[in-house]
């Protein structure tokens, strides 16, 4: 079945007050274009370029912001008040259906194609696959445990530990893991954590590999990190010649 691509674009950006007192976080700039363009260059390694085929998961924090820069062509879906990623996945499935998809969150910033991850997802067929990096303050972000070459676990935002692999925010799947989202119970700051959802699906019994992330990559969801992004992106297109 076709790829379909899902553009988590909602929250309120809080970590990057005040600017995000007059717009969407996904429409600030990283290097020469809005945060959310990048996301969409990086569905269109995988040939997603088809709005029909993009969805972005937008909230009612300047959510409309998205809606009039990129137009009526793709297809929205409304999340309301933000309560977590595993929740903005769960909505979308009217426009999944049936397809495999590759889950973006909007404020992703790295350098390297997602082709590679893709083709190694097929070749795994597995009902899920992360994006893992190897990152020095993974307690920032959701810790992967690995045993054996094998996902054992993940833990949101624990205190330990201070470096391993963290969980990227692009990962695809196949439609089984609705049935999962369906049964998710809030979990780290009261949020449906899509974290938590492949824990329970471990536990259920679905497959899940992994790939790891070589090139350059950063949340840009603070100001230093904004700040970095487009200093990394600047310097990654002038060593492609795009600039």
């Amino acid at each position: 079945m076709t790829l379909k691509g899902l553009i988590l674009a909602g929250g309120k950006g809080t970590r990057l007050h005040p600017c995000t007192d007059i717009t969407n976080k996904h429409l600030l700039p990283v290097w020469d274009r809005p945060m959310i363009d990048w996301a969409l260059m990086h569905l269109a390694d995988l040939d997603i370029t088809d709005p029909a085929r993009i969805g972005i998961v937008i909230g009612d924090h300047f959510g409309d912001t998205i809606r009039n820069y990129l137009g009526p062509k793709y297809q929205y879906i409304e999340q309301g008040p933000a309560d977590g990623i595993g929740n903005a996945v769960r909505i979308a499935h009217s426009f999944i259906q049936d397809s495999p998809f590759v889950v973006h969150l909007g404020d992703q910033i790295y350098t390297e194609s997602l082709l590679r991850h893709y083709q190694e997802w097929q070749k795994q067929d597995t009902d899920i696959h992360v994006m893992l990096r190897w990152y020095e303050h993974a307690n920032r972000h959701t810790v992967v445990s690995i045993k054996d070459d094998r996902i054992t676990g993940l833990v949101e935002k624990p205190k330990e530990p201070e470096e391993g692999f963290v969980m990227v925010g692009i990962s695809f799947y196949k439609s089984k893991i609705f049935s999962v989202l369906q049964d998710l119970n809030p979990g780290h700051n009261s949020e449906y954590q899509l974290s938590d959802a492949i824990t329970l699906a471990l536990k259920r019994g679905l497959s899940i590999s992994y790939s790891i992330l070589e090139e350059e990559w950063v949340d840009a969801g603070t100001p230093e990190n904004l700040l970095y992004a487009s200093h990394m992106i600047k310097k990654w297109r002038k060593e492609e010649n795009d600039i």
